[in-house]
């Protein structure tokens, strides 16, 4: 579920190369093809659990443990999915024009060719 949202929020893996998202309150990763795991990085994760369950009626959200709960809605529904994720201040993705993407290509080829030269031991 979570690599349909790939292009809109910045993806992240994990040691195991398991995508997940990073947000403003935690940690939002895939948990099935209809559900997102989520868990919270709050000193009190009731009550945010309990106000996202207010605010998100169309949404199953169901506590897994002190910190985790996930968040269910059917795949039609994939517009709340994306408000949800908004909503929970998750990062968005880097967008790019092609003038960016040239400069920092050109300064990629130049950083590298500086570290090559200060590991020859000439002067960067």
């Amino acid at each position: 579920m979570i690599e349909q949202y790939a292009g809109k929020f910045r993806l992240w893996r994990d040691e195991c190369g398991d995508p997940f998202f990073k947000c403003a309150k935690g940690i939002v990763y895939d948990l099935s093809e209809v559900a997102f795991g989520i868990w919270l990085k709050s000193r009190k994760p009731m009550m945010t659990f309990n106000a996202m369950q207010a605010k998100w009626p169309a949404l199953v959200l169901s506590q897994l443990g002190e910190n985790e709960f996930t968040a269910k809605f059917e795949p039609s529904q994939a517009g709340e999915g994306l408000r949800f994720l908004r909503s929970i201040g998750t990062h968005k993705a880097r967008e790019y024009s092609d003038e960016e993407l040239q400069r920092l290509s050109e300064r990629g080829k130049r950083l590298a060719a500086s570290n090559r030269e200060r590991a020859k031991g000439g002067k960067p």
